[in-house]
């Protein structure tokens, strides 16, 4: 039992220095810079933080090294949100990626591998299910334009 009553001392003794007293010193540090923001953070809170930003600054230089280029983002690195597909390098304080293209494109949803194709190749392949503003089904390919935003190639 010793090693658990360390333990649930070691937490309280946590949860006070760095709970209470981090987040009263953070939030004095915005105070101060002329916006009231509560800034907390915690025992749980700090070490997943650091684990995020030294994530993000892992990302932040591959993506450097690769130019920032949406053509050579690794496919895993896109994420999904509801409304579009977005290149990890897109996010951050400072992007260096401009790439996130809708999920819905003229009545037709673009799926994640088809995204990750567009990101690789710099293209889809054919696809069929559009549909024009006058209701017509056409195909198109997806192919990234010049300043890097996705663009329609139409079928002959």
């Amino acid at each position: 039992m010793d090693g658990l009553t360390d333990a649930a001392v070691c937490r309280a003794l946590a949860d006070f220095w760095i709970g209470i007293n981090m987040t009263k010193a953070l939030t004095g540090i915005s105070t101060r810079a002329g916006r009231y923001t509560k800034t907390p953070a915690g025992r749980v809170q700090t070490p997943t933080l650091m684990m995020v930003g030294e994530r993000l600054e892992q990302i932040a230089t591959s993506g450097a090294a690769l130019g920032g280029s949406a053509r050579a983002a690794p496919a895993d690195l896109v994420l999904e949100q509801p409304t579009r597909y977005v290149c990890v390098n897109a996010t951050g304080g400072s992007p260096t990626c401009g790439f996130a293209p809708r999920k819905l494109w003229c009545s037709r949803a673009i799926t994640t591998v088809e995204t990750e194709q567009l990101l690789t190749n710099g293209r889809t392949e054919l696809l069929e299910g559009f549909r024009s503003k006058k209701d017509r089904p056409f195909k198109a390919t997806i192919t990234v334009g010049p300043e890097g935003k996705p663009t329609f190639e139409f079928a002959n």
